[in-house]
């Protein structure tokens, strides 16, 4: 499963992923539909106009992988 983390992080939360997960870190939005999930934290707009970027636009809803 492909994660891109959108945001800055703390290093041990990429870490955890990274032991589950290929992640890539930055401003990568315009590849969305590159990612299976995305992380992000409240300065990141996910609006309407980047998930029309995907191919995957049919209302499915994903639970977590991490608890």
């Amino acid at each position: 499963m492909r994660v891109l983390v959108a945001e800055k992080i703390g290093a041990s939360g990429v870490a955890l992923l990274r032991e589950h997960f290929d992640v890539d870190e930055g401003d990568h939005l315009d590849r969305i539909d590159e990612y299976d999930a995305i992380l992000i934290r409240s300065a990141t707009k996910l609006t309407a106009d980047v998930i029309e970027l995907t191919d995957v636009n049919d209302g499915t809803v994903r639970r977590p992988a991490l608890r």
